[in-house]
């Protein structure tokens, strides 16, 4: 055979490359706070796998990174809405998820870790009548939360008198949920996944997905990575590589104020089903995101700004609501992309012989994550 080396041969990586990236066992897309701890729950089921995590962005450009930091698993007028979208067995499945992940992330990872403060949450009305529903359905919503928390009053009426806002005179206070600190956590769940030797490269956006001998070829940049398994946590971005109807990208839009002189606040509060959500900060400061609902269509983008409708709505409520009568200067905001589906429920399942899915957490990833990891982990795992 004739070689024409007058013709220079040219390849996108070298030999060394090739081999770095030529055996893999599994693949994560996405290095946010579920496929962090996908990519961990499955190194430390097989230590001998090669696991590795590919992110386009260094940290993580979805919610995980541009979240508002709650630990939750739903106001009493969302899990109604939750009731009425997808019936009382669906809700309260989907509320035990949140709360029973929870409870798995902070005995994993330890409150410290991750900023996590259980300072309870407050759901805050603006009309009595509201207020009312709420209270009258309170006692049903208790009965079945009991068999999640083991509480018989899991959720209670509390004055809001003092807080200075211009809110009904009841609100309804669940002791059970708090906040964490968004960039602690992104930071342990990193060093936990790098110490059970997890790799985590970002920079790598992947470009195409192919079926291989054996698995699949990732192209990610100018690399060509071999992997037995892909399993896609790019939560809002699955759509890109795969059928995913069940979920619609919906931007959630948030603001950080400055240091607010006389702020009565402290901890976690919701307002309107959850669509609506404020919480404090270090130093005095509040932060505010939601009222997606104002314009839901408009929402569904991918944009990490802000602005519209719900901007509007956002700024209106801050200065009319949480803080009458008081000058607050926005010092932050930006949109962080979620993925909302049908009946809030994430989708995590095999889609073919080489792929899993663990993504859709509706905006409740730090709640749900820890427990979808370890599903995921087992579907991964008992398949190969």
């Amino acid at each position: 055979m004739h070689n024409d080396y007058a013709s220079p041969v040219n390849t996108p990586f070298s030999w060394w490359e090739k081999c770095f990236w030529d055996k893999v066992d599994v693949a994560v897309a996405g290095a946010g706070i579920t496929g962090l701890q996908v990519a961990d729950a499955i190194k430390r089921r097989n230590p001998d796998w090669r696991v590795i995590v590919l992110d386009r962005d260094p940290l993580a450009l979805g919610a995980s990174s541009r979240n508002a930091g709650f630990a939750c698993f739903g106001s009493l007028t969302e899990f109604l809405e939750d009731i009425d979208r997808g019936g009382e067995a669906a809700a309260l499945e989907l509320a035990e998820k949140r709360y029973r992940g929870l409870q798995r992330l902070r005995e994993k990872m330890g409150d410290q870790a991750i900023g996590f403060q259980r300072s309870g949450s407050l759901e805050v009305f603006i009309t009595r009548e509201r207020e009312a529903q709420a209270i009258d359905r309170l006692e049903t919503v208790n009965r079945l939360f009991e068999g999640i928390t083991g509480e018989s009053e899991t959720l209670r009426p509390e004055p809001t008198q003092g807080l200075n806002m211009q809110v009904t005179a009841l609100g309804i206070r669940n002791t059970h949920e708090g906040v964490v600190e968004s960039d602690l956590l992104l930071k342990s769940l990193r060093q936990r996944a790098l110490e059970a030797g997890v790799e985590l490269y970002g920079g790598m956006e992947i470009a195409r997905v192919e079926a291989a001998t054996d698995g699949m070829e990732i192209q990610a940049g100018r690399h060509a990575i071999r992997a037995r398994q892909i399993v896609w946590c790019t939560n809002a971005w699955a759509g890109k590589f795969l059928p995913f109807d069940s979920h619609a990208p919906a931007r959630g839009q948030v603001l950080v104020t400055r240091p607010v002189e006389g702020l009565k606040l402290n901890g976690a509060y919701f307002f309107n089903a959850g669509y609506t959500y404020f919480r404090t900060l270090k130093g005095n400061r509040l932060l505010l995101g939601g009222f997606r609902d104002v314009d839901p269509e408009g929402e569904h983008n991918f944009s990490p700004e802000t602005g519209g409708a719900v901007w509007e709505a956002l700024t209106t409520f801050l200065n009319a609501v949480i803080l009458p009568g008081m000058s607050a200067e926005i010092d932050m905001a930006w949109g962080g992309t979620m993925s909302m589906g049908v009946h809030r429920a994430p989708r995590v399942e095999r889609i073919d012989a080489n792929q899993v899915i663990c993504a859709g957490m509706s905006g409740m990833g730090v709640a749900l994550a820890a427990q979808v990891a370890e599903d995921a982990a087992q579907i991964v795992c008992e398949d190969r």
